[in-house]
């Protein structure tokens, strides 16, 4: 059960983790959140798509200080985390972008080391199931912003 769970929370980051089957990305290559956002120009993930919204850098930089609290209360930190400002930021240029993406990677690559290694205990099971969520409501997000760009991918 730990594998395919673990397998789940890599999908939303990596996509197409178990060969010919997905459970909620498209089954192409490149369908994860991390190789989509990799399609995006800065100018791109700071572009407002829906007046009043988040763009996507605004999701990335959530996520990724998301990941960042995840990882240090599992770590036996009390991460402060003022979730209101972590959609402050909105737009990037190319070098924080990219900075952005390799933040968001790196999160997400010691979190799935942690649900790998540590004792499979309830608050461990808890990180990971909250994060899985976490991580595919803003994978939909992105490519509901991304729209016709998504064709990109296949």
């Amino acid at each position: 059960m730990r594998d395919f769970l673990v397998g789940l929370f890599r999908e939303a980051y990596e996509g197409n983790w178990r060969g010919a089957e997905t459970y909620f990305v498209d089954n192409r290559p490149g369908a994860g959140l991390l190789d989509t956002l990799g399609l995006l120009t800065a100018a791109e993930a700071s572009q407002v798509v829906v007046p009043g919204t988040s763009t996507i850098v605004g999701h990335v930089v959530h996520l990724t200080i998301g990941m960042a609290a995840t990882r240090e209360e599992l770590d036996g930190g009390r991460p402060e985390v003022d979730w209101e400002a972590t959609w402050t930021r909105q737009t990037m240029d190319d070098e924080a972008w990219e900075a952005a993406q390799a933040a968001l990677r790196q999160e997400s690559e010691g979190l799935l080391a942690r649900f790998r290694d540590r004792a499979w205990e309830e608050p461990l099971m808890e990180a990971l199931a909250y994060s899985t969520a976490h991580a595919a409501w803003h994978l939909g997000a992105v490519r509901q912003l991304m729209g016709e760009r998504v064709s990109r991918q296949g």
